[in-house]
């Protein structure tokens, strides 16, 4: 059993009782927390904590933010001061279950899509396992990554102000220059064959390694909540 994802279905249930408003500010305090450093299992005891202190203060019928203050940032920054951070090891898996899902994903889609193409054009008795893997896709897949980081980032770290003009020009112009930069490297390049490989191995490999990442995962996550004080 995971304990990080109960306290999370804990803490969605509580989540349904807020107002409006609390579930905004709730919302952006939590985004603007995975800007920082802290663990995750951390940031779901602290958003325990603020939703208890917000269901509090709707029975006096007050305001999260009145509780909190106005400063939502230093605010923020004094819990991820105060929590537990990430180490090399945790920050390891992370990136291991992001890489693995992406790649699986973007695989998976790939040879889906060639499969039905190959299929409408040609006849389904001529559906074959092997796929041509071009360097279109391995390059664009290796850009999918960072591109998704760069956004995430973005966006947590300017929570409190992506209401602004500025801050949804300058998400949109990021958003559109790593879509038009993939989209240009899968023209161009798509039909450069890098190598041909049997799907089934490929989808075998990121399947162990997607359990193997999970297991390692929950154990950590596990250690995380058992020695939290």
């Amino acid at each position: 059993m995971n304990l990080e994802k109960e306290l999370r279905k804990e803490n969605n249930k509580k989540d349904k009782l807020l107002t409006k408003e609390n579930d905004r500010l709730l919302t952006d305090i939590i985004v603007y927390l995975h800007s920082g450093n802290l663990c995750e299992y951390d940031i779901e005891i602290i958003r325990k904590e603020l939703l208890g202190m917000a269901l509090e203060a709707q029975v006096r019928n007050d305001d999260l933010r009145n509780v909190v203050g106005e400063n939502y940032k230093t605010f923020c920054d004094e819990l991820m001061k105060s929590g537990r951070q990430k180490t090399k090891y945790e920050k390891a898996l992370e990136w291991s279950y992001i890489l693995v899902s992406g790649i699986g994903i973007l695989f998976l889609y790939e040879f889906i899509s060639a499969g039905i193409l190959v299929g409408i054009k040609t006849g389904w008795n001529n559906l074959t396992l092997e796929m041509p893997v071009s360097w279109g896709f391995a390059l664009s897949t290796a850009c999918c990554v960072p591109a998704a980081f760069m956004i995430f980032y973005f966006i947590s770290r300017n929570s409190f102000d992506m209401n602004l003009w500025k801050y949804k020009i300058l998400f949109g112009c990021l958003v559109g220059f790593s879509f038009a930069a993939i989209l240009l490297i899968r023209i161009f390049m798509g039909k450069m064959l890098l190598c041909t490989v049997n799907v089934i191995y490929p989808l075998i490999l990121i399947a162990a390694l997607y359990v193997l990442v999970k297991i390692l995962e929950t154990r950590h996550t596990n250690y995380l909540a058992q020695t939290h004080k």
